[in-house]
């Protein structure tokens, strides 16, 4: 009888059963045989890819044959993970993954404990909660608000992505060339608005070019972006007096006095029943009149006073 050499756990024939040259053409026992047969293996090991799987299409339809002494390797995309442990192999999620695309029927929650915060779809519209599902802050976001600027023309600009192009005053629109190319635009400098400013004509304008510059400039901001309290600073109006050309920007709780001077009294009062805040300008009232005991003489205050008083105070003087 010949005999049948069981498979060995290493080697160039690992996993596979051998027979001897000599004892190729005799004949085995049936326990040599059996012995043979239960020695054959075939090998299996996991392997982890740094790369995912894009291509989800069936591959190998047809099964595939394994034989004594094959290898089998069991592989993870880079957002699974596999290992071996003895006989068993466990997959699981990696614990960082790389995807096109999410999609949550319910919410996505964002670290844990009492820090986690929750992600969720509410009538069409994005909820962001707490761990309870209350109202939380969203932080570090970026100005959705384009500010005011102007170039050393005085032409209005607007910042988009970075790059200022020409408002015009027309439509309120970018200005556009001859050949409907944006007209790009650079913020002018202090020294540039002084230089414009020693137009007489021009003074009162880039007193306003000076206040607005730096205020929130919603005409020309992407209407659907978030407002963020950086942007609700820059919130404002351009305050102005045409007698000296001033101008000053306004902000939130800025304070605004109204000053009467030479003979104008100015006044405030909020109407309690409409909550309108007034401020009254009048003029303040003067006082003439006779001297008393000094016949033909009339004195007075150096406010203004009405035709009435002036013709009484004469009238009442004598001689």
């Amino acid at each position: 009888t010949g005999s049948i050499k069981p498979a060995e756990e290493s080697g160039n024939n690992k996993g596979k059963v051998t027979v001897a040259d000599a004892d190729k053409n005799k004949v085995a026992t049936v326990e040599n045989v059996a012995n043979a047969i239960n020695s054959a293996k075939w090998f299996a090991k996991a392997n982890n890819l740094e790369t995912t799987m894009t291509d989800r299409a069936e591959k190998g339809e047809e099964s595939a044959s394994i034989g004594a002494g094959d290898e089998i390797t069991f592989e993870a995309d880079k957002n699974l993970a596999v290992k071996r442990n003895g006989k068993t192999f466990t997959y699981g999620l990696a614990k960082d993954i790389e995807v096109d695309s999410v999609t949550a029927k319910n919410k996505v929650t964002l670290g844990e404990g009492d820090k986690a915060v929750q992600l969720s779809a509410d009538a069409g519209a994005l909820k962001v909660a707490d761990k309870d599902g209350n109202a939380t802050q969203i932080t570090n976001v970026d100005a959705g608000a384009n500010t005011m600027e102007f170039d050393k023309d005085g032409n209005q600009l607007v910042n988009v992505d970075g790059t200022y192009y020409v408002v015009d005053p027309e439509t309120g629109l970018i200005k556009l060339d001859d050949s409907n190319n944006p007209v790009k635009g650079t913020p002018a400098t202090d020294e540039e608005l002084e230089a414009l400013a020693a137009n007489p004509t021009l003074k009162s304008f880039v007193a306003y070019a000076n206040a607005a510059s730096g205020l929130a400039n919603l005409e020309n901001s992407i209407e659907t972006n978030a407002l963020t309290v950086a942007d609700a600073k820059n919130l404002g109006w351009v305050v102005s007096a045409s007698g000296n050309n001033y101008a000053a920007s306004v902000t939130n709780a800025r304070e605004v006095r109204f000053n009467g001077v030479n003979g104008v009294k100015v006044t405030g009062e909020t109407d309690e029943a409409t909550g309108v805040r007034n401020i009254n300008i009048g003029l303040e009232a003067g006082n003439v009149g006779a001297e008393e005991g000094n016949t033909g003489k009339v004195t007075g205050d150096t406010n203004y006073v009405t035709g009435d008083q002036v013709a009484n105070a004469i009238n009442n003087s004598g001689w």
